[in-house]
């Protein structure tokens, strides 16, 4: 997953943002367990448009390896000072 954080005056998101999670290894007997999906935090000053997808998802599990979890997105404006989520 990973963390990304991006700081802006304006965005405009024509495509994909993502911070997805990677499958664990396999192994004989037990398979290392997943990644869990990363942290998405936008600021903007000014203006924040999309048409395009901003995701933190997991993967899945294998074999014996566990699923990780979903990951968050944050997307809000900074423009006062103070964080307010859009």
């Amino acid at each position: 997953g990973g963390l990304l954080i991006i700081s802006a005056n304006k965005i405009i998101n024509t495509g994909v943002i993502a911070a997805t999670g990677v499958s664990g290894g396999y192994g004989s007997g037990a398979s290392g367990g997943s990644s869990g999906g990363g942290s998405i935090n936008i600021f903007v000053k000014e203006d924040y448009s999309s048409t395009g997808t901003v995701s933190a998802n997991d993967t899945v599990a294998q074999s014996y390896g566990g699923r990780g979890g979903a990951g968050s997105v944050t997307i809000g404006s900074i423009s006062t000072g103070t964080f307010v989520s859009n």
